[in-house]
């Protein structure tokens, strides 16, 4: 096998190191090519305002032009392209354009393009995401007192979200965990509906306690969006007497009456172990009860 002499050999290298250093020095130069526009990605929630900034390190005097999904012209420099009021021109100069849409739908949502009409012609993409914002959430299952013991399923519903909402229950400041959200798709829309029952069994303690159910969206800050209604508790009417189980004719008996839900109206007395009369002379009704009652 032949091998080449060390001056050729030399040369070889030195001519590799040479179009390795070229190749290097291009790939630096295209990185950092100041006609290259520069944008970036958005999000904006329905009904707001985004704006769209292209800009290049420098100028050669090329216009730069902003065009939408469709690849329509929205603006060629300062000079408006597209009828659509909502679409403005925000800032202008050799190596910036900026525009803004106001009142984003969710049809706005896509791929927009920069381009500046250099030879050749150099573009950027900027993906605007549009978020669907939740609607108020909906709470049922609260139409009925429940009676203590018992159990009570409540559902919370909120739609027109994009993605899907996340639907939070609470009591008070205690966060409930309740079945996993349950999501559906809108037809022919982009936007979801998103369900979440809770199923409690509740006591005494429970009644006028405040449940919540709040969405959880990136469209919303904390708290935005949330529906609260109060428990109504059915429980038994709790008493004692001041004299025990045996009293003697005429004294008088001292009832103290605890907490009820609803509120007793009416007492009946009878005395035990015998018929009542017809005429109903040993049962007495007492109206509008309160906390403390005397019988004679």
């Amino acid at each position: 096998m032949a091998f080449p002499s060390a001056p050729s050999a030399l040369w070889s290298v030195s001519l590799l190191t040479v179009l390795f250093a070229a190749a290097v020095h291009c790939n630096i130069v295209y990185d950092d090519d100041p006609l290259q526009p520069v944008t970036s990605d958005e999000t904006v929630s329905v009904g707001g305002t985004v704006t769209l900034t292209c800009r290049v390190a420098e100028s050669d005097d090329s216009s730069l032009q902003w065009s939408n999904t469709a690849q329509q012209t929205l603006y060629f420099g300062e000079k408006r392209a597209l009828r659509d009021n909502r679409i403005q021109l925000h800032h202008s100069t050799s190596t910036e354009l900026s525009i803004t849409i106001s009142d984003v739908q969710l049809s706005d949502e896509g791929e927009y393009t920069c381009s500046i009409f250099t030879m050749p012609v150099r573009t950027a993409r900027a993906t605007v995401t549009v978020l669907g914002v939740p609607g108020k959430p909906q709470m049922s299952g609260f139409e009925k007192a429940v009676p203590e013991g018992s159990k009570v399923t409540l559902t919370c519903t909120s739609t027109g979200s994009k993605p899907p909402a996340r639907l939070i229950w609470y009591r008070g400041d205690q966060e409930l965990e309740g079945r996993p959200n349950v999501v559906e798709a809108v037809p022919d829309n982009p936007t979801y509906n998103v369900s979440s029952e809770l199923t409690l069994e509740v006591s005494r303690e429970d009644d006028k306690a405040v449940i919540t159910c709040a969405v959880d969206h990136p469209s919303l800050a904390p708290g935005d969006k949330r529906s609260e209604h109060a428990l109504q508790v059915f429980y038994s009417l709790l008493w004692r007497s001041s004299l025990g189980t045996i009293c003697r004719e005429g004294e008088v008996l001292s009832f103290v009456f605890g907490q009820q839900q609803p509120r007793a109206q009416h007492l009946h007395m009878e005395e035990e172990g015998r018929r009542a009369p017809p005429s109903g002379q040993s049962r007495r009704r007492l109206p509008a009860l309160r906390d403390a009652q005397q019988i004679r």
